[in-house]
C-alpha cells in the first residue's frame, strides 16, 4: 500500500524542474527549524522561568515578526531577487536559532525572536516567487503543491524531532 502511495507521488511530480525540488526542500528545511515555535512556550517557562504571561508575550512577539517578515519579504524578494533573497534569510536564521538560548533578559530574548520570525517568515513569499519564476503554466499547480507538502512535512517532521530532542535538554531544539 505505501509502495503504491509513493508511487503515485513519484508519477506526479517527476516532470518538474530540479530547481523545484530544491525550492521545496529549502522551505522544508525552513518549516522544519520552526520546530522551535512549539516548544518555545515550555523552554522559557520550564527552562528559563518565565510565567505563562510573559511566555505568551513572547509568542506574539514572534507573530508580531511573522507579520513583517511575510511583508518585508515579499517587498525585498523584488528588489534582491527570490533565490538570492531565501539564500540570505536562510542562512540568517541558523545563527538566530542558536543565539536564543544565549538572551538573558526579556528584551534580548524579545529581539532576538523577533529577527528570527522576520528571516524565518520572509522566505515564504521569495519561494512562492521562486516557484512561479521556475515553472512553466501546466507545471505551476502542481509546483505548489510540491512546495505545500513540503511545508506540511517540515511542520509534520519538526516537531516530533524536537519532542525527542527537549527529552534530553531543552537548548538541543536550537
Amino acid at each position: 500500500m505505501f509502495r503504491c502511495v509513493l508511487k503515485a507521488y513519484r508519477r506526479a511530480y517527476a516532470d518538474l524542474p530540479p530547481q523545484i525540488w530544491m525550492l521545496s526542500a529549502a522551505l522544508f528545511v525552513n518549516r522544519f527549524g520552526t520546530m522551535v515555535l512549539p516548544f518555545l512556550t515550555l523552554y522559557l517557562t520550564k527552562s528559563q522561568n518565565y510565567t505563562e504571561s510573559a511566555a505568551g508575550w513572547m509568542i506574539s512577539v514572534y507573530g508580531l515578526g511573522a507579520v513583517f517578515g511575510t511583508y518585508l519579504g515579499g517587498r525585498w524578494t523584488n528588489v534582491v531577487g527570490a533565490v538570492r533573497f531565501q539564500i540570505l534569510l536562510l542562512l540568517i536564521s541558523a545563527p538566530l536559532f542558536l543565539l536564543i538560548p544565549f538572551c538573558t533578559s526579556w528584551l534580548s530574548l524579545a529581539t532576538a525572536i523577533f529577527c528570527l520570525s522576520l528571516a524565518v517568515e520572509g522566505v515564504r513569499p521569495a519561494n512562492a516567487t521562486a516557484i512561479a519564476q521556475f515553472s512553466n503554466r501546466e507545471q505551476r499547480n502542481r509546483s505548489y503543491a510540491l512546495q505545500r507538502m513540503a511545508v506540511n512535512l517540515g511542520f509534520s517532521f519538526g516537531p516530533v524531532i524536537g519532542g525527542l530532542l527537549i527529552t534530553f535538554n531543552f537548548y538541543w531544539i536550537f
